[in-house]
């Protein structure tokens, strides 16, 4: 059943606002739905990265919790409604991790770098998968294949079950000479990368191989020697970076073909990393820093296989709209956006330039000051290159907007690091407060996209309502 929080009322005179407004009318509500359910009563602290992951009823967050003197990381399984929750691990210091991986619920202890499988959603006995592991996982074949320390590539083919054993379909890859930590999250890069039913790993030997979990048969994609790769989301791409004169390519994998796109010119500014996106039609990365936001950037259009380079005064954040829209723009400063088409670059005079940004389902929202007054805004640049808009006006720390245009944010007090008022704006631009000592950051469970915005959760800091609370806008 529903808690009905002290500050439940707000949020039961807002539920007939948004209906009106919906597109789709009202639904019967559901737990999260109108009123707010709150999921961890005691955090134990002030709340920063949380992280959610949602499974059927039940719901697994993964937080840090700072009670003045340090900061501990937990992690809990509980239902949609706010049921006793089940720690998944005891709040400790280390980058310990609880995940949704392929189904599965995992738990990873970095100390002793164990992965271990909980049965039941979370909420029953566990088993060792793993040990030793360095760097992510990847999820192939129905099971889970990761790279132990000592460079011996394993797949578990099925690790809900308790009997079954890791098989090493690898004994040659890099070591990890680095101690990279574990991680849950599956690998893209210069790690175990998932590819069909095999797998993509850099060898001991500087070369880039695929190798099949079923039969451990070894391809060679690349002689190499290779310093790092990256497998794009249109995996018939793999952007590497040569160990031998720094350059960088990108191979074809129909063709066996590379296109180059140069090297780092000057290291001293910039790391030289890939840069690539969801489209995964440009391919870029800083060849030269003049200053920290003055670069040479390098770009190659995998549709037209045709290489650009630009001269912009940002680093060293990039972006993309859609299939036909690149953005630069980036640094600890204002955010300068410049638009590459097919055609030319053009700078997009943001007026004033935002600082911050976030992703909608209908464009790219800029968080900016008004000049004039001061006044933070919240502004929206569609995708389909209309006119700039301002949806909000008010010092908001974060936000998020649903597509039926409802933003909803937590506006901050002055001081650094205080809490703040968790603020709602209709469609038709009414504003109300809805919760008070809100922590200044809302967290979209990971199973959403930008697109699909429709739940987020918050942490209160102080009073009855303390603790982290989860909300579904109807």
């Amino acid at each position: 059943m529903q808690r009905l929080s002290p500050h439940g009322m707000a949020w039961l005179g807002l539920a007939s606002v948004l209906c009106m407004t919906a597109s789709t009318g009202c639904r019967e509500p559901v737990c999260g739905q109108r009123i707010p359910v709150r999921i961890v009563e005691d955090p134990g602290g002030r709340v920063s990265d949380l992280r959610v992951d949602r499974f059927g009823d039940q719901v697994l967050a993964e937080f840090s919790a700072y009670d003045g003197e340090r900061s501990r990381r937990s992690a809990v399984v509980t239902d949609v409604c706010g049921g006793p929750p089940v720690q998944l691990f005891a709040p400790v210091e280390a980058e310990s991790q609880a995940r949704l991986v392929d189904g599965h619920v995992l738990v990873l202890d970095q100390p002793s770098r164990r992965i271990e499988f909980v049965a039941d959603a979370g909420l029953g006995e566990r088993h060792e998968v793993f040990t030793d592991v360095t760097g992510c996982i990847a999820p192939v074949a129905g099971g889970l294949a990761a790279e132990r320390v000592d460079g011996t590539v394993w797949f578990h083919p099925d690790p809900s079950d308790p009997d079954a054993q890791p098989l090493r379909i690898f004994a040659e890859a890099m070591p990890d000479a680095d101690e990279t930590l574990a991680d849950l999250e599956p690998c893209q890069s210069s790690g175990v990368v998932a590819d069909g039913n095999g797998v993509i790993v850099l060898a001991a030997d500087g070369s880039v191989v695929h190798v099949s979990v079923h039969d451990r048969s070894r391809h060679t994609l690349i002689e190499g020697p290779v310093d790092s790769f990256d497998v794009l989301s249109n995996p018939r791409f793999i952007a590497w970076l040569r160990s031998e004169d720094g350059d960088r390519l990108i191979r074809d994998r129909q063709t066996g073909d590379d296109r180059r796109l140069g090297r780092q010119i000057d290291p001293s500014q910039g790391d030289g990393h890939f840069f690539h996106f969801p489209n995964d039609r440009w391919v870029c990365f800083v060849a030269r820093a003049h200053t920290e936001y003055d670069t040479d950037t390098r770009c190659v259009d995998l549709q037209t296989n045709e290489l650009a380079s630009y001269r912009f005064a940002t680093h060293p954040f990039y972006g993309s709209l859609n299939a036909n829209v690149l953005l630069f723009g980036g640094g600890a400063g204002p955010i300068r956006w410049n638009r590459v088409t097919d055609d030319d670059v053009t700078r997009l005079n943001f007026d004033p330039l935002p600082h911050t940004f976030g992703r909608a389902h209908d464009g790219l929202l800029g968080r900016s000051r008004d000049p004039a007054t001061d006044e933070r805004m919240l502004t929206l640049m569609p995708t389909d290159g209309g006119p700039i808009r301002v949806l909000s006006r008010e010092p908001a720390t974060t936000f998020r907007r649903t597509r039926n245009d409802t933003i909803i944010s937590v506006v901050r007090n002055d001081e650094p690091g205080s809490d703040g008022t968790l603020m709602l704006q209709t469609p038709s631009g009414e504003r109300r407060p809805l919760a008070e000592h809100v922590e200044p950051y809302l967290s979209v469970p990971g199973y959403q996209t930008p697109d699909e915005i429709d739940e987020l959760l918050y942490a209160v800091t102080e009073g009855d309502d303390a603790g982290i609370w989860r909300y579904v806008l109807p």
